[in-house]
Order: structure tokens, then C-alpha cells, then sequence
């Protein structure tokens, strides 16, 4: 087993204008109508980068398609074409949970260099409980290379669960001691990963992140997968620690100012986002 740690310096955001900003989420959302399956906002713009194709709006088991790329454009050499994917209401109550699934697949494909790539599934998961009082977030995201009957390739599917403990996110920022409020765990052909990460406040403001991943093998391959990764830790702390710096770095720059934005601003983005409009 690896046991990889890492310390980064996190702009911190206010817990007000996150929950803040989750409730006008949920409140643009809630302020659209379909007709004919096309969302529209209460001004009369129309929603352009999905339809509602079952179900009644935001009610459980409605189903919404993405109105994205052509499916008839070529596919590059080296490139996939995706399907718009299928978004699914799980659950929609404030008071309780929010919960949504998103399905996206692809199809055996020719390339343009003569290759072909293999049919894929990913389903993300989403649930938040809850929006009125948001205390946990919980995301699954499993994925697989599938033959032409839909099975999974074997060796070829991974799955990711996360979990963040929204209260003791904020009590661990404020200096509480306690179990770690952030936990992904990753699981991929033979190996596995578990990460942990806790917030501590510092002197500037600012949050720093202690991060512990363990990588190992999974089941009988434990005793072969572990040599290997003995010998690439080095190799394997230098990468992680450049892809978290690189997280760091878009949380500072593209969502830290969305969080910052006013609520009323905030929603007018989110819903001319929706209706296609440019930046």
C-alpha cells in the first residue's frame, strides 16, 4: 500500500453564500415551465441546452435530454462522440434531499484514421440533503467499456463515491478536531484508492488542505499490485500533487468568483447560461 499526503493553500469561501447560492439553484430551476417539452423561464427565453422529454418538471422520474453537438459530425482521429446524455429527478424536496442521475453513453465508432473505439457508459449520481439546510453531499460516478449487448468489458470499469460532510467541513475550516468531513473512494480493475481531506483555518484566511490518498491492490491482486506501487511512489506523489494543484487553481480562479457573485446576479448568469446566451 501507498500512503500519499499533500498540503494545499484553498481560498476559503463563506458558508452563507454557498447556501445562499445552492438555494438560487434551486429557486431559477423552479421558477421554469415546459411547454411541449421546451423549458422556459419566466421572461419567455426559452431554455436551449436541454428539453424535458418524460415527466412532469423537477417532479421524481422526469426525464430531460441535452440539445448539444450534432451526432452526425464526423469524429476526429483520436476524438469520441458522445450522446447528449439524460438527466434524471431522483428526488426533488428542500426540505429533504435533491437527488438527480446523469446517464451518458457512446456507441462503437469508426474514426476518421481508420480505429475504432469501444461502446461506453458513465452514470453520475448526484444527492444533496438538503437544500433548505445542505449538511451532505454524495456523488457516485461508475463507468464501463460495454460490448455489444451492454455488458462491461471485464478489467475495463471503475466506479467513484464521494461523500462531504457539509457541517463538519465548516467546524474542521474553524479549527474543530475530528474525522475527516471529505472522502472519495475509487476503485478501477485492480486497484483501489481511498482519499481523505480536512480543511484547517491559517493565519491569512485562507484554508489549508491536508490530503491523505492509500492506493493498493484490489483483492488476490494485492500482493502483485503492491511492489509496483512501492517502487512509483515517488512518481505517484509528484503526479497527484500537480493534478491537486491544478483543482486548487480552478477553484481559485473559476469558482471562488462565482461564489462571490450577488445572488440576484448570480441567478440572472444561470439562467442566460441555459437560454445559450453568450458571456
Amino acid at each position: 500500500m501507498a500512503r500519499l499526503r499533500h498540503t494545499l493553500a484553498l481560498t476559503s469561501v463563506d458558508r452563507g453564500r454557498v447556501e445562499s447560492l445552492i438555494a438560487v439553484v434551486h429557486e431559477a430551476l423552479e421558477s421554469l415551465h415546459a411547454e411541449d417539452g421546451t423549458l422556459v423561464a419566466e421572461d419567455g427565453r426559452t431554455v436551449r441546452v436541454a428539453r424535458l422529454v418524460a415527466g412532469e418538471h423537477l417532479s421524481p422520474g422526469a426525464r430531460y435530454r441535452g440539445t448539444g453537438a450534432d451526432a452526425r459530425q464526423p469524429v476526429e482521429a483520436g476524438g469520441y462522440r458522445w450522446s447528449d446524455g439524460e438527466l434524471t429527478i431522483l428526488g426533488w424536496d428542500r426540505a429533504r434531499e435533491t437527488a438527480l442521475r446523469h446517464d451518458l453513453g457512446r456507441e462503437e465508432q469508426e474514426l476518421a484514421d481508420g480505429g475504432r473505439t469501444s461502446a461506453a457508459r458513465v452514470v453520475t449520481e448526484l444527492r444533496l440533503a438538503s437544500a433548505d439546510r445542505p449538511q451532505r453531499v454524495r456523488l457516485t460516478v461508475a463507468g464501463a467499456l460495454t460490448r455489444a449487448d451492454g455488458r462491461p468489458r471485464r478489467w475495463r470499469t471503475f466506479t467513484v463515491r464521494g461523500e462531504l460532510d457539509l457541517g463538519r467541513w465548516w467546524e474542521a475550516a474553524g479549527g474543530a478536531p475530528g474525522r475527516p468531513p471529505l472522502s472519495i473512494g475509487i476503485r478501477y480493475a485492480l486497484l483501489r484508492a481511498d482519499l481523505q481531506a480536512v480543511p484547517r483555518p491559517t493565519a491569512d484566511g485562507a484554508w489549508r488542505l491536508e490530503v491523505l490518498t492509500m492506493a493498493r491492490g484490489r483483492g488476490l491482486a494485492r500482493p502483485v499490485v503492491a511492489v509496483p506501487l512501492l517502487a512509483t511512489r515517488r512518481l505517484l506523489h509528484r503526479g497527484l500533487g500537480q493534478a491537486l494543484e491544478r483543482l486548487a487553481e480552478d477553484w481559485r480562479t473559476r469558482v471562488v468568483p462565482e461564489l462571490a457573485r450577488d445572488p440576484e446576479e448570480f441567478r440572472r448568469r444561470l439562467l442566460a447560461e441555459a437560454a445559450g446566451e453568450p458571456r
